[in-house]
């Protein structure tokens, strides 16, 4: 699993934190909303590319494999944690149940509070959901929510 820019991302907002010279909880605040949108991306194109070979047979046959990438990038719209056991379902109904049982309360909670984080910066706040997150956050959940892509790519393959 390949998530450099969310990795670098961490990294370079980290190391700007630990260059101030005072506490700006303000700033801390806006990069985590900025850190929290470059992993979801992430997230979702880890999602998109899991699908897209499972569905490909793993890409070997290449017609086979375009018709999958593009797909992938039509039917995964949301990456919430409902919609991707929904779509883990289309595969089989044993794919799905296995996602499901497999993930820990730790790694749903941090999933759903970096997505919640995103979703405030690019709905602006509507719907009425609100994230607080800090940096440390984002930087302490990171970890846990990135199990869920493993969790979500292993059920595909049962």
């Amino acid at each position: 699993m390949s998530l450099a820019r969310a990795e670098d991302a961490l990294i370079q907002c980290r190391e700007h934190i630990d260059a101030q010279q005072r506490k700006d909880p303000e700033i801390e605040a806006i990069l985590a909303r900025y850190v929290s949108a470059i992993i979801y991306a992430a997230f979702e194109s880890e999602i998109r590319a899991a699908v897209s070979m499972r569905a490909s047979l793993n890409g070997q046959d290449a017609r086979q494999a375009n018709f999958a990438k593009k797909a992938s990038e039509r039917l995964v719209r949301s990456i919430k944690l409902s919609e991707l056991s929904g779509l883990a379902g289309w595969f089989h109904l044993d794919c799905k149940n296995s996602f499901v049982d497999r993930l820990d309360e730790e790694s749903k909670t941090a999933w759903d509070s970096i997505l919640l984080n995103r979703h405030d910066v690019a709905h602006d706040g509507e719907g009425g959901h609100v994230s607080n997150l800090t940096y440390e956050d984002v930087e302490r959940f990171y970890p846990k929510a990135k199990s869920v892509i493993t969790v979500f790519v292993a059920s595909l393959t049962n």
